[in-house]
């Protein structure tokens, strides 16, 4: 039930309710003429004040603006009521949603107290609430329910995560349970009912009605189905990702480790091919005459220092002794 599709419960607790009107109109005085009338104004109510309601808030705001509200000044009702410049329209809204929970307070204290006591008259529930007072009210059963109520209203203020929406999901699973049976009980019994006497109150299109709404009530239940394994994979992925070890910062390899590999490693290696690489010179040290001048003689110094052109080739010859070439340059030109 904690699987029920989020986008389904509010319509089904909105619904749910309506099959109160059958339990109460077993203890009426008229049961047959209560009943018809209840479940006729039921109908009504529902069509004009929520789906009404409903189709007036589709029109006037955007779609965008709905399922966000956190308060009642945040409602779409609310909204509505101040673009149609009623004052207070948040306090209205409080007052009405105060009343509806009341009424649906009641309802439902009504409803579970005669369950149990119907229970306990049939030996399926101890026998303390099949008890009743003077008037005939399950006085133990009403008791149950209410204590019931205020511990449930101690667990939403002890734990506000999970435990409220779980409620809700729980209330609307369970709604769609009593509808199936409700459907399902109709197609069994109503056959012979109407062989014993005619039924003041018939639903129309039956049974093929009946066949289309178990049909729905099947589609939203594997919906319910798809929903759960949705949400379970991603808690599983979530898991799996929350326990994985956080990888190290890609910055602290950049800033440690590549520079000492590089200064370590490449570098050397680069400069012993580099120099492995050179063609190896002649050795003209031993062959360059002892007597060769350190400095230029003056008058090409001079003529370097006024930026003329000098005889590079002759210095040379002369610096060489004459021309003559020792042999190892020769050989090496050759």
């Amino acid at each position: 039930m904690a699987a029920w599709p989020p986008a389904c419960s509010p319509w089904a607790f909105a619904f749910g309710g309506i099959e109160v009107v059958a339990i109460a109109a077993a203890e009426s005085e008229d049961p047959e003429k209560s009943l018809v009338n209840a479940v006729r104004t039921t109908i009504t109510r529902i069509s004009v004040f929520y789906l009404g309601s409903v189709l007036v808030i589709t029109f006037l705001l955007p779609y965008s603006s709905l399922g966000s509200a956190q308060s009642a000044a945040e409602s779409p009702f609310t909204m509505v009521l101040d673009r149609a410049g009623i004052p207070g329209a948040a306090a209205i809204m409080e007052v009405v949603i105060v009343l509806a929970l009341l009424s649906a307070f009641n309802a439902q204290i009504y409803a579970s107290s005669r369950m149990m006591h119907s229970l306990a008259s049939r030996g399926e529930a101890p026998k303390l609430f099949a008890s009743t007072d003077s008037r005939g009210v399950p006085t133990a059963a009403i008791a149950l329910s209410v204590i019931l109520s205020a511990v449930m209203v101690v667990l939403n203020y002890a734990d506000t995560g999970w435990l409220l929406s779980f409620m809700l999901n729980a209330a609307g699973a369970s709604l769609l349970i009593v509808w199936v049976f409700i459907a399902v009980s109709q197609l069994r019994l109503r056959p012979q009912l109407e062989a014993i006497h005619p039924l003041p109150v018939r639903m129309w299109a039956y049974p093929y009605l009946t066949w289309f709404a178990l049909a729905l009530f099947a589609a939203i239940a594997v919906l319910a189905v798809l929903a759960a394994a949705v949400l379970f994979f991603l808690w599983r992925n979530a898991a799996d990702e929350a326990d994985k070890p956080d990888p190290q910062p890609v910055t602290e390899t950049l800033t440690t480790e590549v520079p000492t590999t590089v200064t370590q490693t490449e570098e050397p290696d680069t400069q012993d091919e580099n120099s492995n690489k050179l063609p190896k010179l002649p050795d003209f040290q031993n062959d360059l005459p002892s007597d060769i001048p350190t400095e230029l003689p003056p008058e090409v110094q001079d003529q370097l220092d006024k930026g003329s052109d000098v005889d590079i080739e002759g210095l040379l010859n002369d610096l060489l002794g004459g021309g003559e070439q020792p042999a190892s340059q020769q050989g090496a030109q050759n």
